[in-house]
Parts: structure tokens; sequence; C-alpha cells
């Protein structure tokens, strides 16, 4: 399984955790894991497997957690287009 940087606000958001709380499971700084969103910063394999591992991350959570973001953007785009967005 691979959680890409784009992933991790969408694990941070799931779990209601924020910056802190998710620099401190990986630890990192929370300015790291904000450039990490930002994709300013590369996602390291050793960041991705203290997160997946301090999760419990696997492929079944990730595809809950991706199908539920895709789900949420659509809606999105429904509700703006009858905004006329």
């Amino acid at each position: 399984m691979c959680i890409h940087a784009s992933d991790i606000y969408h694990i941070r958001d799931f779990y209601g955790l924020t910056q802190a709380d998710v620099a401190s499971l990986c630890n990192v700084s929370e300015a790291y894991i904000n450039m990490i969103e930002r994709q300013k910063r590369a996602l390291t394999d050793g960041v991705r497997n203290r997160l997946m591992e301090s999760l419990e991350l696997n492929t079944q959570k990730m595809e809950v957690i991706r199908s539920a973001y895709s789900a949420l953007e659509a809606s999105r785009t429904i509700i703006n287009k009858g905004d006329g967005r």
C-alpha cells in the first residue's frame, strides 16, 4: 500500500487530527507536516511508515478514506453547479 503526500491531509482530517498530532506520531515537526501537505517537501518512507504504523493504516482503510473524499468532492461539484459557480 502506498500513501502519497496528497493523502496526508485527508488522513489527518478523517481521523480528526491536527498537524501537530500527526507530527508527534511521525516524530517530525508540525512545519514539516505542513510542507508535506502543501507538497513543498517530499513524504519520506520513514514518515509514511510511522504514520501507517501509528494509525494502523492498511489498504482497506485507505480505500475508505479515498472513497469518502472522492464522494465529498463529487458532492461539492454538484452543489457548486447549482450555485452557478
